[in-house]
């Protein structure tokens, strides 16, 4: 899961020819997001939670959606946040991850 976001970038570039900088950094970052995201970093990022790609609801989906309506940043946080309370569940916690959550935190 985690190593797919940078490839998701590679494909995009190589495959598809995408040559935007700021859609192959977001690409990069969906997953995990990162410290200093862009808006659009967290646009796609929060997109991505969203579309969630199993058959039930995401069991994190309504509280995003209700930090959504108060700011990106928050709804991004909200989702940050689910998973490092749940940070001993997961396999690897990325960098970028506990960057962006850190970052997020203080600003909340």
């Amino acid at each position: 899961m985690i190593i797919h976001q940078k490839l998701s970038g590679v494909i995009a570039q190589e495959i598809f020819g995408v040559k935007s900088e700021a859609v192959l950094n977001a690409i990069g970052c969906h997953t995990t997001l990162k410290a200093n995201a862009t808006t659009f970093d967290k646009i796609v990022f929060i997109a991505d939670k969203i579309a969630w790609d199993q058959q039930t609801v995401p069991p994190y989906l309504a509280d995003v959606l209700l930090a959504l309506e108060k700011s990106l940043d928050q709804a991004a946080f909200s989702y940050l946040n689910y998973l490092w309370q749940r940070r001993h569940t997961l396999a690897v916690i990325h960098p970028w991850l506990i960057a962006a959550h850190q970052q997020l935190l203080c600003q909340n």
